[in-house]
């Protein structure tokens, strides 16, 4: 298999704009910011967005995705990696714990709506 982890850049935003859809919909949130995608593509410091295309799940991609993940994150300093997993997703869950990580039942995602 080929190579299919790339960092996304501003200019990929028509080919990201349907896995975004893609990942909302399964994900069951609300999705239609071409401005936003193109705000966290732009500043690195925003955060990064992580998806795994369904034809590439199951195939070794999301392992190498931790793994680049990881790694830049220990080249910029960052000590500890968070991440959001729906919980009613026990695969999802099984799978990061497996890689290492922790439940942090001790904190609530609390999330507010800044659009209509």
């Amino acid at each position: 298999m080929g190579n299919v982890l790339h960092r996304a850049l501003p200019e990929d935003i028509d080919h990201l704009l349907p896995l975004m859809q893609e990942y909302s919909e399964f994900d069951r949130l609300e999705f239609d910011s071409r401005r936003a995608m193109l705000a966290l593509l732009g500043n690195r410091s925003l955060g990064r967005v992580w998806f795994i295309h369904e034809p590439f799940r199951g195939r070794g991609v999301g392992t190498r995705a931790l793994e680049a993940a990881g790694e830049a994150a220990r080249a910029e300093g960052v000590v500890a990696l968070h991440l959001e997993v729906r919980r009613d997703n026990a695969d999802a869950q099984r799978y990061y714990e497996r890689r290492g990580f922790v439940r942090r039942d001790r904190y609530f995602l609390l999330t507010p709506r800044l659009c209509d």
